[in-house]
């Protein structure tokens, strides 16, 4: 289907395929769609579309049908004038804040790659338009790709481009931050200490932006598209300006050549020339096409002096001091540079609503026919918003414009600019290219391939170092994360200090923590003292929290939402928000007694031995509930992947319980560990399992020949209580983050750890949820993966994947049963028989968990009871309840109300969700005996 955004408000029933016109980066398409809009810049998301109807080319003339959207191209009405100032505004663009940068990291003979990076990005502009010009009615670059390479090429296409979008938003807001920055240098906004000025002033001005990513018709914000260009060339003439009146002599030095930088480099320039995506409109929108090589040999020719005259002029001004954004490195003092820096934020702000149009427009479309308009436009603007947040968040977490610039050009620009055409060009063209022809494209393609591999890898490196040289203690030693209630990872000595501990600090014993009334004197111990050396950075961090609470609320979130509703998704975000808040309590508790350091400590500080007891059953009831499930989930998937095998001719045994069997005894000797750091690797493996799972299930919707068509329910109240217990369960981490915040080298930053973190994965929650009930319907199982179509390798995969997690869990879920009670054992008795004891208590645990899933094998009921029993307690209502009394005195009673709703919200959830879940769960039972 063609899908594209409608100019008119009145038509939202032919939103898919309407003739708005659009544009993709920093400028855009100056095109007129009628007399009397002649002077107005509109938008055009035709490369965003997704047709089913282009045939997959076999480079002859495949038929290539009609269509209505084709017909509305028809008046195609740009001069040459028209189309070189169309181009020209595509191209110029972020690259012209870093050219100066790379001019000066590179040396000067660098700029000959970027001069040939223009006249190479030419010529496959003109590859494109032989394309097009062999089949009139391919319209778009999508369009060529599915001609070329068929459904599968159209996909990976639209991976790329659809990449490059949210990469160069990222970009677009670290540039926003930084300019804002410097805008206000030394004002003091918000008196708080996990958001400074600049990350304040970045949030107001999203938030400024948000109602534009609601418009479906943006003509009326079109003069946004041309003010965008105007910037780029106000940025140019300060820039000129400073050379000129700014007292700034242009004498600096440039080396000659740094070969060693050269890969980064290249990332920057090829991304200064990467527009291909919007050619083929330029070509259609041409009065005549033939024209359209002149126009790219003016166009490139025009914008290639542009960048190639600002990066020398950069560079000379400011030498080894230059910014990676030129910008910042003009004299503060100037009203020019005041100038400058205001269009580059103006600049950003022009970009959002253009940029999110052609993913949300993809998912409007995507959307049932018989929806009302009303209802497209919300979760047009919803999914939107989201996306914007989830920029934000990422540009704030990793504000390293020349390595997020770099890496967007080598990872998508050059090939999007350079060996997509170039493979185009060769696919549908073989049998009439020569062998010197054949040759000088597929020497492009390994010329791109090579740059971008060395400059990806090199661009990954640079974001990595800066991320830990970014950190206020030097580089840490932490490699790795864990799961849910799978502990923190820490180095324990110098000579481990590259393998990987897990520290489960939270089970700790309680007799070092003391009551006293007002005056709490809580005591430090050994173990305590293990905690000294924090040394996670925030990268780490969020590494870290984001791993513990991804888990099996996957497996079960598009269940969640095919039975709740897709309305119900905005509890789980709802869940997501309120998590993150209450994570910020306990940091807050923490802060406001450094002695503290798990859990249980805040629960005995807070409300005594008698607190610390009640969290630790609720904590131990968590954990033996999680292993329920995980084996569950082992046994189910087991079953899926030998479906039809038979193990043993046994009546009472089937072949899915005796593969679960065999699977627990061979995860036993992992319980008797002690030193955890042998088999720490299966922390990791744990959540590279995870991230298998949710590839392999984009995987089916887009090679598995499954449609995402499948109808999702609006809302389903009688389901909520059972579905808000499956969501809370996907949260519910925080016995862990006590461990995080003391592992962190700066914890005043830990707020902003767990917002980027549940923000990260609410959105890899509510995609997952959506994507599964889309893609599966009414039939969705409680365990995604047991819907997959079974004859498919990546279901395979998937299985596999979810067999092997519960696997690499068993060990660190029982260290906090086996080392409590390990602790209780006389100090007299021997090493040997600890081990012993603690190794058979663990063992004697996993037996009677394998019984009992083997007994009541209903994952979705027992996750949700888990769910609405423990996990609603241990994540909103006990961290409320220590707050309110810590902090009482120095409440006010908006914020007291506030905690106390939550807490009343959190009770009346999770009573009637244990409720509701039970109730199924002996229903179940009932029918199975």
């Amino acid at each position: 289907m063609n899908c594209q955004v409608n100019g008119s408000e009145e038509n939202t029933s032919t939103l898919c395929g309407s003739n708005t016109k659009t544009i993709r980066d920093v400028s855009g398409i100056v095109a007129r769609e009628n007399s009397k809009m002649s002077n107005e810049v509109m938008i055009n998301i035709n490369y965003g579309e997704e047709s089913s109807m282009i045939g997959s080319g076999n480079g002859n003339n495949d038929n290539v049908p009609e269509m209505k959207v084709q017909e509305q191209h028809a008046k195609a009405d740009s001069s040459f004038l028209h189309s070189v100032i169309n181009m020209s505004g595509t191209l110029i663009g972020l690259g012209q804040l870093s050219t100066p940068y790379a001019v000066q990291n590179g040396g000067w003979a660098s700029a000959f790659l970027l001069i040939g990076f223009g006249i190479l990005c030419a010529y496959t502009s003109h590859l494109l338009a032989e394309c097009l010009k062999n089949n009139a009615k391919l319209r778009n670059y999508l369009d060529i790709a599915q001609f070329s390479f068929g459904k599968k090429g159209r996909v990976m296409v639209s991976i790329f481009m659809y990449m490059e979008i949210f990469m160069s938003l990222v970009s677009f807001t670290i540039s926003l931050h930084n300019n804002l920055g410097q805008v206000f240098l030394g004002a003091k906004l918000l008196n708080l200490s996990w958001i400074n000025t600049a990350q304040a002033l970045t949030v107001i001005a999203i938030i400024l932006v948000l109602p534009t990513v609601w418009l479906r018709d943006l003509s009326k914000i079109s003069f946004l598209s041309v003010a965008g260009i105007l910037m780029s060339l106000v940025i140019f003439v300060t820039i000129g300006c400073t050379a000129a009146f700014g007292g700034i002599k242009t004498n600096q030095s440039i080396p000659v050549l740094q070969l060693n930088k050269i890969p980064a480099v290249s990332g920057l320039y090829i991304y200064s020339f990467a527009a291909h995506v919007l050619f083929p409109d330029i070509y259609k929108s041409m009065r005549d096409p033939s024209q359209f090589s002149k126009v790219s040999i003016a166009s490139f020719g025009l914008v290639t002096v542009f960048y190639t005259g600002l990066g020398f002029m950069g560079a000379k001004l400011f030498g080894s001091g230059v910014s990676s954004q030129v910008t910042l490195s003009m004299p503060r003092h100037l009203i020019i540079t005041k100038i400058a820096l205001w269009a580059v934020v103006l600049t950003s702000l022009t970009k959002y609503a253009f940029q999110l149009v052609p993913v949300a427009s993809v998912v409007e479309c995507k959307l049932p026919s018989s929806m009302s308009s009303k209802m497209r436009k919300f979760i047009r603007g919803t999914v939107g918003s989201l996306l914007l947040i989830f920029v934000l968040i990422l540009a704030l977490t990793v504000p390293y414009f020349e390595n997020v610039l770099g890496l967007t050009g080598s990872l998508v620009s050059i090939s999007v600019a350079i060996i997509y055409p170039c493979a185009f060009y060769i696919k549908i063209f073989r049998p009439q290219l020569s062998k010197l022809g054949l040759a000088f494209n597929v020497f492009f393609i390994i010329f791109g391939l090579f740059l971008g591999i060395i400059g990806t890898i090199t661009s990954s490196k640079s974001l990595v170092q800066n991320e830990n040289t970014s950190s206020t203690l030097g580089e840490s030693d932490t490699k790795t994360t864990g799961d849910a209630l799978s502990g923190i990872v820490s180095p324990e000595n110098k000579k481990e200090s590259k393998e990987i501990i897990v520290d489960i600090n939270y089970y700790k014993g309680g007799s070092s923590t003391n009551d006293h009334g007002n005056g709490y004197d809580v005591h430090e111990t050994k173990d305590q003292q293990q905690y000294a050396k924090a040394d996670s950075s925030f990268l780490h961090s969020v590494l870290n929290m984001s791993g513990i609470l991804i888990g099996l609320g996957q497996l079960s979130t598009p269940y969640a939402v095919q039975n709740g509703g897709w309305a119900s998704a905005f509890l789980l975000i709802g869940f997501g928000i309120i998590c993150a808040y209450t994570s910020h309590l306990l940091a807050e508790c923490l802060k406001n007694n450094v002695k503290l350091r798990n859990y249980p400590d805040i629960a005995q500080y807070t409300f005594g031995k008698k607190g610390r007891l009640i969290a630790s059953i609720f904590m131990y009831m968590e954990i033996f509930m999680s292993l329920v499930s995980f084996t569950i989930s082992l046994h189910d998937n087991l079953g899926q992947v030998f479906l039809g095998a038979k193990l043993l001719d046994l009546s009472w045994i089937n072949t899915a319980q005796a593969l679960t069997v065999i699977a627990i005894v061979i995860a036993l000797p992992t319980v008797w560990l002690r030193d955890l750091s042998k088999i720490s690797f299966l922390s990791t493996a744990g959540i590279l399992m995870s991230l298998v799972i949710f590839v392999t299930v984009g995987c089916t919707a887009a090679f598995g020949g499954v449609k995402a068509n499948q109808s999702v329910p609006v809302l389903q109240l009688r389901n909520i209580p059972a579905v808000s217990g499956l969501y809370i369960f996907s949260f519910a981490s925080h016995v862990l983050f006590p461990d995080i915040y003391k592992s962190m080298k700066d914890p005043s930053q830990f707020t902003k750890v767990s917002i980027a973190s549940f923000g990260l994965v609410t959105i890899f929650y509510t995609a997952l949820g959506f994507m599964g009930a889309k893609l599966f319907g009414s039939g969705v199982s409680s365990q995604i993966t047991l819907s997959m179509p079974r004859h498919l390798i990546i279901t395979k995969i998937a299985l596999w994947a979810v067999v092997l997690t519960p696997l690499t869990k068993y060990a660190f879920e029982l260290v906090p049963v086996a080392s409590a009670v390990e602790r209780k054992l006389p100090s007299s008795m021997s090493v040997k028989m600890k081990m012993f004891i603690r190794g058979t208590v663990g063992s004697l645990l996993l037996i009677f968990v394998l019984i009992l899933a083997l007994a009541v094998p209903y994952f979705e009921n027992v996750l949700g009871l888990t769910g609405s029993l423990v996990s609603i307690s241990v994540s909103i209502i006990y961290p409320c309840a220590v707050y309110i009394k810590i902090f009482r005195p120095r409440l006010s009673k908006i914020a007291l109300a506030f905690n106390v709703v939550l807490i009343i919200f959190g009770l009346v959830l999770g009573i009637m969700g244990t409720v509701s879940s039970s109730k199924s769960l002996v229903r179940n039972l009932g029918k199975q005996w």
